[in-house]
């Protein structure tokens, strides 16, 4: 950095502190070169709860605070900074916006501290790199930071990385330093639908009720019966996850080379009652979402194949009211896993996993046989002979 910088800076400073009156309208020029902030989340399709954007519309967490990592590039030294010597790690912070406010915090609706400025120097530039929510004691390794995965649900963070914004040079007293920020995990919801029985098929515009569906053809679900409930208990989504990884900040992707952080992954992630709606208590034939708005999985990117693949189990019960039973209930308690199948998370996209919970009616009937075929059979008895043949 330049020597008159901060000579110009002062000088710049003490110049409003000349010829003012009680009409002129006085801006801070100690403000004017600073640096301010401001932030876009790309959207998403069906964020909520745990998943962050610009404002919080919809049920989502709005963003409030990002770190920041930024180099000073001084055109007089060829080499390029290869550690933060601008910003390091440093938090921005939201602020509420308020109309006509001098400060920098309350223009942009941004503020961090201490207050960094533009270099005066033309030739001279800054590159900014961010990701959000912002953690203390994240070091630059590379242009990568570690992000570990909490393992309880509902703890987990919706990470963003925001575009590099690059060779910025000086800018005018209204601009600001924008991210445009995008989700940098997988998110994981699960939905839940019971299915009775088979589909019963209707009529279709030529009477046809060959058990075909054509195109023209409705197809009904079974209702549950009255005095039947569904309730889930339990959801799981078993393998082998990543915990940790590196986020790279210049490329915006994932790096998972580093040996160690994959040494521990997590074997489960456990969905209870304590992360489900209402429909839990009583699953019906609709489609419905099973998770809390706070209770979507945060998943590192990873792709499952071969010999690490991933599998659902979900415990679910079938209650019927039967008063002739012991309690007035049957209870049938389900453990089911699925079969272990290949997956790609990838990022920034979101993934509903569709229960369908498969219940088949206890059904009875009977046959009633024909009468055999009627044979004969004699039956000798006494023969009653009269007297006369006695004599």
């Amino acid at each position: 950095m330049k020597k008159n910088y901060l000579f110009g800076m002062l000088a710049l400073a003490a110049m409003t502190m000349v010829g003012c009156s009680n009409d002129e309208v006085v801006n801070d020029y100690s403000q004017d070169n600073a640096i301010q902030f401001g932030t876009y989340v790309g959207r998403d399709a069906s964020g909520r709860g745990t998943v962050i954007d610009t404002n919080g519309a919809e049920g989502n967490l709005a963003l409030s605070n990002f770190g920041v990592f930024a180099f000073y590039n001084d055109d007089d030294v060829q080499t390029e900074p290869t550690a933060p010597n601008f910003m390091n790690n440093q938090e921005v912070k939201k602020h509420d916006y308020v109309e006509g406010a001098s400060s920098v915090a309350w223009q942009t609706g941004w503020e961090y501290s201490p207050i960094k400025y533009w270099p005066n120097e033309a030739d001279d530039h800054i590159d900014f790199y961010a990701y959000a929510p912002y953690k203390p004691g994240k070091t630059w390794t590379d242009g990568k930071i570690e992000i570990t995965i909490e393992d309880e649900v509902g703890k987990q963070d919706d990470y963003l990385v925001a575009v590099p914004v690059l060779d910025k040079t000086k800018q005018k007293v209204e601009e600001y330093v924008k991210f445009v920020f995008g989700h940098a995990l997988s998110r994981v919801g699960f939905k839940v639908e019971a299915v009775i029985d088979e589909l019963e098929h209707t009529k279709d515009t030529e009477g046809d009720t060959d058990g075909d569906l054509d195109e023209d053809e409705d197809k009904t679900k079974n209702p549950i019966t009255d005095g039947t409930t569904i309730s889930v208990q339990e959801v799981k989504l078993i393998g082998k996850f990543y915990n940790k990884a590196e986020l790279d900040l210049v490329n915006q992707k994932w790096d998972y080379t580093k040996a160690e952080l994959k040494a521990a992954p997590f074997e489960a992630f456990t969905l209870g009652e304590d992360n489900f709606t209402d429909i839990a208590e009583g699953v019906t034939i609709d489609k419905e979402q099973l998770n809390n708005s706070d209770s979507y999985l945060m998943l590192i990117p990873q792709e499952f194949e071969g010999e690490n693949k991933i599998q659902v189990f979900v415990k679910y019960t079938v209650t019927t009211v039967d008063d002739k039973l012991t309690g007035g209930n049957s209870v049938i308690e389900n453990k089911i896993n699925s079969k272990e199948f290949e997956f790609k998370f990838e990022q920034g996209k979101a993934y509903d996993f569709v229960l369908h919970l498969g219940l088949t009616s206890v059904k009875l009937s009977a046959d009633v046989r024909d009468w055999d075929k009627a044979t004969d059979h004699i039956v000798n008895v006494p023969i009653n002979e009269s007297t006369a043949n006695n004599q």
